[in-house]
């Protein structure tokens, strides 16, 4: 006899009386906890008014089971975030997985997808059998379709060009076979292509448009000076720059500027771009100088894009905060003419110190405060402050992980409880009222709860 088992499982007990007296077999499975482990048990009748019980520890199995569906949960929130279509068909069509972007695509929710037919649903109905045969083939051939493109309308009549993979799949378990495609929007980059094609005009259109900073160097002779630390030591740059501090000079004083756009102009307080070349060089702050062994480092080891937070000077003088990124292309580096853009975060930067100091007053109120301040979650404080810890007479690594419940006073306990679950369950109950709560010396303390959700 299993210590606990009539307690635990009293079912079980009926199943036994049941099988001896009909003669056909049960089975169920149990979280047996008084041994923190799960049981699969197997009872049969070897002759009437007689049971057979196998006790299986099935503990691993359901531990895995659990590790499963966390991971599952998982693989659908990271599809669910990932912005590009993802989906799974059989051959008839039928979505079998499709994540948030594929759903949109379709101007529909994912439960109106799913176990749903592409013909029932997809708005370009010429496609449609196209679709289903390409399907069809990779499930038949087990060949991968990849970087496929299409061009098709939308449910409002604008053209759309999707490049899409498709991979032969297996569904676990199930053995079903079925097609794995994973859609790219390319739209936006053949709109933006085609407009760049249609001339040099269009071009300069745009870089005077956008609103961030764009400078244009020729980095023919900055790029010979870069080369030529090659046999540093990536990690020795720092030094480097610090006993040879001329160079950062002589790497500022190579570069050559060709273009701004509008933007730089009302950045750094300019009323022409002449304005601009004069001052090339003359504002230089000393965390300016600081960068140039991360930018060296960067276009030596192949980077294509550098970024950094540092700071800037405008022209009058005035101290901003901005994110520096350089274009380090296949093409920059070809032609030696190269992109510096330089978004403006001052007020972003202001606003995160503005909210660092909110945060340190909203602590300083919750620890000083004069009542008492929690946060419950799944029925145990996750959260104390230290009015709470001085009513309950116990510090608050000692609260941490208790069940609220403990110091609710017996007679009130089944009121808090059942008003707690109907609120996590959504249902209308009162957000304020009065209870006692018994502190680690036995002392019986009113209060007054006011529950924010």
């Amino acid at each position: 006899v299993i210590p606990g088992i009539r307690e635990s499982a009293p079912e079980l007990f009926e199943i036994y009386g049941r099988v001896a007296a009909t003669g056909t077999p049960e089975k169920l499975e149990i979280d047996f906890t008084p041994l923190s482990m799960w049981l699969s048990i197997s009872v049969y009748s070897p002759a009437k008014g007689y049971f057979v019980a196998v006790f299986d520890n099935i503990t691993e199995r359901k531990h895995a089971e659990d590790a499963l569906k966390e991971s599952e949960k998982l693989l659908n929130q990271i599809m669910n975030i990932v912005p590009f279509p993802i989906f799974v068909r059989d051959e008839n069509g039928k979505y079998l997985i499709a994540n948030k972007a594929c759903a949109e695509g379709f101007g529909k929710p994912i439960d109106k997808v799913i176990g749903f037919n592409i013909q029932d649903i997809h708005f370009d109905k010429q496609l449609v059998e196209e679709f289903i045969n390409i399907d069809r083939e990779i499930i038949r051939s087990g060949k991968s379709v990849y970087n496929k493109e299409r061009k098709f309308l939308d449910p409002h009549g604008n053209m759309l060009i999707m490049e899409t993979t498709k991979l032969h799949i297996t569904i676990p378990g199930t053995g079903q076979k079925a097609v794995l495609g994973i859609s790219v929007d390319n739209t936006n980059r053949y709109n933006t292509e085609n407009a760049l094609r249609e001339s040099e005009k269009r071009f300069r259109d745009i870089f005077e448009m956008v609103p961030v900073s764009i400078w244009e160097y020729d980095c023919r002779e900055t790029f010979r000076l870069f080369d030529a630390l090659r046999d540093v030591p990536r990690d020795g740059l720092d030094d480097y720059f610090e006993r040879n501090p001329g160079t950062i000079d002589e790497i500022v004083s190579s570069l050559k500027l060709m273009d701004v756009n509008t933007e730089t102009l009302r950045m750094y307080g300019a009323e022409t771009k002449a304005d601009i070349f004069r001052s090339v060089g003359k504002h230089r702050l000393p965390e300016t100088r600081r960068i140039f062994p991360e930018i060296v480092a960067a276009y030596l080891q192949g980077d294509t894009l550098f970024t950094m937070e540092t700071v800037n000077e405008t022209l009058d003088g005035r101290r901003i905060d901005i994110i520096l990124q350089i274009a380090f292309t296949e093409e920059s580096r070809k032609t030696c003419r190269v992109l510096f853009t330089v978004l403006d975060i001052t007020g972003r930067k202001r606003a995160e110190e503005a909210l660092r100091e909110s945060e340190e007053k909203y602590r300083s109120l919750v620890e000083y405060a004069q009542e008492a301040i929690v946060i419950a979650q799944d029925g145990v404080f996750k959260f104390v402050n230290p009015r709470l810890c001085e009513m309950l007479a116990l510090p608050a690594e000692d609260l941490i992980e208790r069940p609220f419940v403990d110091f609710i006073h017996e007679e009130d306990r089944e009121l808090v409880s059942s008003r707690h679950r109907q609120r996590i369950a959504g249902e209308e109950v009162p957000d304020s009222y009065d209870y006692r709560i018994i502190s680690a010396s036995d002392q019986v303390l009113w209060v007054h709860i006011m529950v924010a959700r």
